[in-house]
């Protein structure tokens, strides 16, 4: 049984600030999750939120011709063609891997599509949410607030090694 898949596909490098219409294209798609078969440690997730972190942009430049590919998240460049990788807040749907049970969500590196095929190599990536908290915590803010997006500048605005002068900040409080 085939599920609607949309993902957002990169049509063109962007050359300054990315065109929604010029650049990226929603692509009709399915997925057949029953029929697909996992390999060791693999999870297939419908991705509920994504985060929209700086570091994306990155993964949108054209690869230099001496650019050697990294396989980690935040060195991998999209290809032409391919769907914009990033990080989300993830339902399990199927799993062929023991740290994870159907039903699970989860937080780590997603296509910008409905459903992700997750490898073993990234499923490692993934991090439990713990259920518990949604009472208390709405489960958007683990794509923003709570992760990434939120912690990046609380660090930077809090520590002392990443902050820039205390003097300048005050100026901003009210």
């Amino acid at each position: 049984m085939a599920v609607s898949n949309k993902g957002l596909i990169l049509k063109e490098y962007p050359k300054g600030l990315p065109n929604a219409d010029k650049h990226f294209e929603l692509v009709p798609r399915t997925i057949d999750i029953k029929n697909l078969n996992l390999g060791e440690n693999e999870i297939v997730v419908r991705n509920i939120y994504l985060s929209l972190d700086p570091y994306v942009r990155f993964t949108l430049r054209e690869p230099e011709p001496e650019y050697v590919s990294v396989d980690t998240l935040l060195e991998k460049r999209v290809s032409i063609g391919q769907v914009i990788i990033g990080v989300g807040v993830s339902e399990v749907v199927k799993t062929n891997n023991p740290n994870f049970k159907v039903g699970d969500l989860v937080y780590g590196p997603v296509g910008w599509e409905e459903y992700s095929h997750i490898k073993s190599d990234f499923a490692a990536i993934f991090s439990p949410i713990n259920k518990e908290s949604l009472k208390d915590i709405p489960l958007s803010y683990y794509a923003s607030l709570l992760r990434m997006g939120g912690l990046t500048p609380y660090a930077s605005l809090n520590d002392d090694a990443f902050c820039l002068d205390k003097k300048f900040w005050k100026a901003f409080e009210s």
